[in-house]
């Protein structure tokens, strides 16, 4: 199921998938205020936060709905990055003459595309435009557009990342999550409890102590960051087959060989090469199951798709 606009405001999470490890997929911001966050042990989780509510996890469906999203992004003329399901950016700046002139305008033709409960923010950096997203509503009305949307001017940009704790930097900072919290330990360990006390640092001081993750917290906290990296646009192709509750073996390997034909038989490909596979599976007692994998070099080869 999807999280209502309600719950997004509360400590949710999604639930492990049967069979893998018992840690959690994405988080809400509520969860993350609580010190919960993605890939942490459930016991753990539940033992920081009691009422933490945890959403099957649907990786086929989510795939589907983000796709969609993406592309009705697209639609208005944005230049998207998006490196996982939930978080998409693009920058404004061109797309202000086609929708009113103003960030707002922009900002309303994006929440048109990507309708409540998606959360829309406008700031100088990703990470500040992440956390204005998750506080539209409880921002003062001085950072809020026309039309309620959380909008961070330059000028502002300092000032409104200060008050954040230096938690926020998780998911932000690449790298492993054992890395980012021992990072984030260490940081309060010496007393910089905000991210308006990491900026005030010189850089030579986090880089003598913590290398290049230390100087990847100073910029964020400073509101800097690297340039958008949009994806190129892209078409899918769907081949879909149904099988007999339990199946197994040499069936499943049979209907990926007939999934792969159709694939590469389907009119809409019109001739062209294949970049990356998504094979999913719905599940006869709920759920879903999901894999991808690239395949180094365009092909239109069923052995190589098919292995």
């Amino acid at each position: 199921r999807v999280a209502s606009p309600g719950q997004l405001d509360e400590p949710v999470a999604l639930a492990p998938l049967p069979g893998t490890r018992q840690a959690l997929g994405e988080v809400s911001r509520a969860a993350e205020e609580r010190d919960v966050h993605p890939g942490m042990a459930l016991g753990e989780a539940l033992a920081r936060c009691p009422s933490l509510e945890l959403i099957p996890a649907d990786p086929v469906r989510e795939a589907e709905l983000w796709e969609g999203l993406l592309g009705r992004l697209e639609g208005i003329g944005a230049a998207v990055e998006s490196e996982r399901a939930g978080e998409a950016f693009f920058a404004v700046e061109g797309l202000r003459g086609i929708h009113g002139g103003d960030v707002a305008g922009v900002l309303g033709a994006a929440r048109e595309a990507a309708p409540a409960p998606v959360q829309i923010a406008a700031a100088p950096s990703r990470f500040a435009a992440f956390l204005a997203a998750g506080r539209g509503s409880r921002l003062p009305g001085a950072l809020r557009g026309r039309s309620g949307e959380a909008i961070v001017a330059p000028r502002a940009l300092r000032g409104f990342l200060a008050p954040f704790p230096v938690s926020a930097l998780r998911s932000r900072l690449g790298g492993s999550d054992a890395e980012a919290g021992e990072l984030i330990a260490s940081l309060r360990r010496l007393g910089l409890a905000t991210l308006g006390q990491l900026a005030a640092l010189h850089a030579d001081q986090l880089a003598d102590r913590f290398g290049a993750l230390g100087l990847r917290a100073l910029h964020l906290a400073r509101g800097e960051d690297t340039p958008l990296r949009p994806r190129e646009p892209r078409e899918e192709l769907v081949a879909e087959i149904e099988l007999a509750e339990g199946a197994a073996g040499p069936q499943l390997d049979r209907a990926v060989e007939l999934a792969v034909d159709r694939l590469l038989a389907s009119p809409a490909r019109a001739g062209r090469t294949v970049l990356a596979l998504r094979l999913s599976a719905r599940l006869e007692g709920g759920g879903s199951w999901s894999v991808e994998q690239g395949l180094g070099r365009p092909s239109a080869s069923a052995q190589t798709i098919g292995s």
